[in-house]
């Protein structure tokens, strides 16, 4: 299975969208890996970029991390970069086809720091609950960390942020969502709200 990775990158204050548009350019360079999504965050941490990254294999990978930590000029934007972090995570083999990502759509972000033997439980939860989840408010994408503390990453689109705010109310009033026992999995949970940047075939 392809390797995702998500690159955290802090930037030089309003300097995300002159950011965004470099690192567009920049990445259709990359030979072995190529630029899933790219989001801005709106509302929790400002001003980060969170780029989604697929690779078919690790050494690929590395290489370009390494080549970036020891760049003066990292991915060609270093005037707007303040910090970059690099995670490797794999997707959720069970998920339903989600439709495209849509720069008119309002992204959340949520990430969730599991319990040490929270995944597999977590994983079977999610394998539950997703068909029902997504006939009524699709996951973009989901995913769950190779590195680093345990960790689960979803992204759901939404119209706007009072469609976000009903869906879930009715996926809780129904009892559909969230998925059964994968609370209690959770030790620490956050979310971000963002705008697309842009999106793989931009």
């Amino acid at each position: 299975m392809p390797l995702i990775e998500l690159v955290t990158i802090d930037l030089v204050l309003w300097k995300g969208r002159d950011l965004a548009a470099k690192l567009r350019d920049r990445l259709t360079g990359v030979a072995d890996g190529h630029a899933l999504a790219c989001w801005l965050t709106d509302l929790g941490v400002q001003q980060r970029l969170y780029l989604l990254r697929e690779w078919q294999d690790a050494p690929p990978m590395l290489a370009e991390r390494s080549v970036l930590f020891r760049s003066s000029d990292p991915f060609g934007a270093g005037d707007c970069i303040a910090s970059l972090a690099f995670g490797t995570w794999e997707r959720f083999d069970f998920m339903p086809p989600a439709p495209p990502l849509s720069r008119d759509d309002v992204y959340e972000l949520r990430f969730y720091d599991l319990h040490v033997t929270g995944l597999a439980p977590s994983l079977a939860a999610w394998r539950a609950a997703i068909d029902a989840r997504h006939a009524i408010s699709p996951i973009a994408c989901a995913m769950s960390s190779l590195d680093g503390p345990s960790r689960l990453l979803h992204v759901i689109a939404y119209e706007n942020l009072d469609v976000r705010t009903r869906l879930r109310r009715q996926l809780y009033a129904d009892g559909l969502w969230p998925p059964r026992g994968a609370p209690e999995q959770i030790r620490h949970a956050f979310a971000e709200t963002a705008t697309l940047a842009f999106a793989q075939g931009d």
